[in-house]
């Protein structure tokens, strides 16, 4: 673990309050923003760009297509047919992790457990630790490269790297995404972006071929903040060949 440069107390703050966040079962204040957001935007009010926020875009794609962007939110089952979800959190807080579900609600209420996505996300500034100090070149030691490779990968760590060779007093934004499963707890797989703009994306799909006999209806996509529901979006499955399935079923 490399800690930067005036950043492990605030760290340490950041993580007690989370801790008691979790302990009283509050909801947060990018919880509270979201809301304000939301509600704002759907009076046609300027929510103004200052408010924590999450938008929910859903797309689909069909017989292996391309992904379309979806307005009408009704999707048909075909051979391949899948919807996908995309929500996008803006103004997140660094050094702040923010715990995330997203959930398929089918007609009759029930979950879809085994596609539940569970992310942790934290967005972070890099900068160099006290003890890395550039030599007469400018160049960083190869040690301190070799460690950021490790921790963040061939392709980000060594993009760190650059950076802060470039400017050894800069503060690298890095978003770590941890993608975990609902049937699986020991699944752990982490990914990395540096995002400039304090936000991040995650996505998630639901699989509506023939094969699935997904129940026609109106379904919901569920998000959720720290394990408060966040956004609810329906949206509507048209599956022709569900009757058909049901009688085959009460010939069997």
């Amino acid at each position: 673990m490399i800690v930067e440069r005036g950043k492990l107390s605030c760290l340490m703050g950041a993580m007690l309050l989370v801790g008691l966040m979790a302990l009283v079962g509050c909801t947060t204040d990018e919880y509270d923003q979201a809301t304000r957001h939301a509600e704002l935007t759907a009076a046609g009010e300027d929510p103004g760009e200052d408010l924590f926020a999450s938008e929910v875009t859903l797309f689909r794609r069909y017989n292996g297509k391309k992904w379309m962007l979806d307005k009408d939110h009704e999707f048909t089952v075909k051979d391949e047919s899948h919807v996908k979800a995309r929500v996008t959190f803006d103004q997140v807080a660094d050094d702040r992790t923010y715990s995330v579900h997203v959930v398929w609600i089918k007609p009759d209420g029930k979950e879809i457990k085994p596609i539940r996505r569970y992310y942790e996300v934290t967005r972070t500034l890099v900068g160099l630790p006290y003890t890395v100090v550039p030599d007469s070149t400018g160049a960083l030691p190869a040690s301190y490269l070799e460690q950021l490779v490790e921790q963040y990968g061939e392709k980000y760590g060594s993009r760190l790297g650059k950076r802060l060779t470039k400017d050894p007093e800069a503060q690298v934004p890095v978003t770590a995404k941890v993608r975990k499963k609902a049937v699986d707890l020991g699944y752990a797989r982490t990914s990395f972006s540096l995002e400039k703009d304090p936000t991040f994306t995650l996505d998630a799909q639901l699989n509506i071929s023939t094969e699935k006999i997904r129940e026609p209806g109106i379904w919901k996509l569920r998000v959720y903040l720290d394990r408060h529901l966040l956004r609810e979006i329906p949206f509507t499955v048209v599956n022709e060949y569900y009757e058909e399935y049901l009688e085959d079923m009460e010939d069997e």
